[in-house]
């Protein structure tokens, strides 16, 4: 039988899920949904784009508070500071979406992503109840634009290139 943390269960908890819920469904290796807003938002972001923010963030020796990795909808999904969703900036929706209401889809805490998953969710950073509560908003979102203009630029450099060597003469044959 597998024993969940106290800590855990409080940080469910404390966003508003009963602690029945929340022990029957680790228990059996379940999500839980969690309400955001409360306590915490969310902000979505495409897996691509998300990897390439937290490296930078890694990088840049940030702390990260719990990151969930959504198979599913392949987005990652970062517990920020509540109110961070209302003041973060209008980016591409298709690559990055603040939450300040809504569930976030909690995995068991032991759950690790990629690899050890509940129903195509699991923990990348920090699953609930550790020491840092949730991952620097404005570090994050200057991670993300950062990652969104540098892929934007990759494209364009490798566009640029594709037509340069569309547009050589064929090499003649003697």
């Amino acid at each position: 039988m597998v024993m969940v943390s106290q800590e855990a269960v409080k940080w469910a908890t404390a966003a508003g899920v009963a602690v029945g819920d929340v022990l029957h469904a680790w228990k059996a290796d379940r999500c839980i949904p969690v309400p955001i807003g409360r306590d915490w938002d969310v902000i979505r972001v495409t897996a691509h784009i998300g990897w390439d923010a937290l490296a930078r963030m890694r990088l840049a020796d940030h702390d990260f508070g719990p990151v969930v990795m959504n198979r599913p909808r392949r987005t990652l999904e970062i517990v920020v500071p509540p109110g961070s969703a209302a003041a973060w900036p209008a980016l591409d929706r298709s690559a990055c979406v603040a939450a300040a209401h809504g569930h976030l889809r909690c995995p068991p805490p032991w759950t690790r992503a990629p690899g050890v998953e509940a129903a195509g969710y699991g923990w990348v950073y920090a699953a609930p109840g550790t020491a840092v509560p949730y991952t620097d908003g404005d570090a994050l979102c200057e991670a993300i634009v950062t990652a969104m203009v540098s892929r934007k630029l990759r494209a364009s450099e490798e566009a640029r290139t594709a037509y340069a060597l569309s547009r050589r003469p064929a090499p003649s044959n003697p």
